[in-house]
């Protein structure tokens, strides 16, 4: 799969940063910094803010969580990125999903504590991120329009 890494490091939130990267395949398409009809470089997409408000929550609720169960985390990083393939975002093929075909989420966490707890805390973050249930288990959306005066 051909495609373009686009690096983006968010800002911090609750003392943490989350870099976030996002793959996108355009195929054999001619999207480049140039050319006009396409936002490369021109800062985070709204898929870019999605992946990193699923970082922020998720790191967050991996925090909390600890902090509620008397664990000292000295250090967390998150990090994210997904496959999107532009082919389905601008209807060239129907059968191409417009959204993200798959997200992965890594975290390395400094704590005195064994693996297993580790690997629980993530679970629990997992758990209990109000982002990752809407985005996995979905919700519904009512748009409208309204006519400007």
């Amino acid at each position: 799969m051909n495609g373009r890494m686009v690096d983006i490091i968010a800002p911090p939130f609750t003392g943490f940063l989350a870099p976030v990267r996002t793959l996108y395949t355009p195929s054999n398409m001619n999207l480049t910094p140039t050319n006009r009809q396409s936002c490369w470089d021109q800062g985070p997409s709204a898929g870019e803010y999605l992946l990193h408000a699923l970082a922020a929550c998720v790191t967050t609720a991996i925090v909390y969580h600890a902090a509620a169960r008397g664990i000292a985390i000295e250090e967390i990083e998150s990090s994210i990125d997904g496959d999107v393939d532009l082919r389905g975002f601008l209807g060239i093929d129907p059968k191409v999903r417009n959204g993200f075909e798959e997200i992965r989420m890594n975290f390395r966490i400094k704590a005195d504590v064994p693996d297993d707890q580790l690997q629980e805390l993530c679970m629990i973050g997992q758990q209990y991120s109000p982002v990752l249930d809407s985005i996995s288990r979905g919700v519904p959306v009512k748009v409208a329009a309204e006519r400007m005066a």
